[in-house]
């Protein structure tokens, strides 16, 4: 079998081959149970793609979603420093490596569709289309959709959308809605 990173351990004397032996048994059972394992090792694609899109919907932000990728980075390269050509160092590798695309699917496809976003809310007039209204009576509100006219004079990525606006009932005109 082949040790790789565990050979250079031999130069090192007494401790350093017993490193090297502890390591050596412990990836040669982790060969045997991924060897009996072999049918079922596919199977963990699916919760490796799992693991990363949960994580993304768990960590708070992007530094936090980058750490997780570049960890699993690691876990999927250092099986393969320390014990190359083996079925374990391949099966982790892939797995981490479906947890990195999992992670970076859903961030991406968050990214693609994210529609701008006001950091505070603001007062503008602008000429626009109710495209529809919803009365919420528990909470004294109408909702409004609209989409902005395209001479409203709102910037081309403002106006390319539509606005949900909402506002109290009593205040609202009948003749408008």
């Amino acid at each position: 079998m082949n040790t790789g990173a565990f050979d250079s351990f031999a130069d090192l004397g007494v401790h350093g081959s017993r490193i090297k032996s502890g390591m050596t048994k412990m990836s040669a059972r982790l060969e045997t149970l991924a060897d009996s394992e072999r049918d079922q090792l596919p199977l963990w694609l699916p919760v490796g793609l799992g693991l990363g899109t949960a994580s993304w919907f768990a960590l708070p932000d992007a530094r936090a979603w980058t750490a997780f990728l570049l960890l699993a980075a690691a876990l999927a390269l250092a099986p393969q420093a320390l014990a190359p050509g083996t079925r374990w160092s391949r099966s982790v590798s892939i797995f981490c490596l479906a947890a990195i695309l999992g992670c970076a699917n859903i961030w991406w496809k968050a990214e693609r569709s994210a529609a701008p976003v006001l950091s505070q809310p603001r007062a503008a007039e602008f000429d626009s289309r109710i495209e529809s209204f919803q009365r919420l009576p528990a909470r004294g509100l109408v909702r409004l959709l609209v989409k902005p006219a395209e001479d409203s004079g709102l910037p081309p990525r403002l106006r390319a959308g539509c606005f949900r606006i909402s506002r109290r009932m009593r205040g609202c005109r009948r003749t408008i809605l």
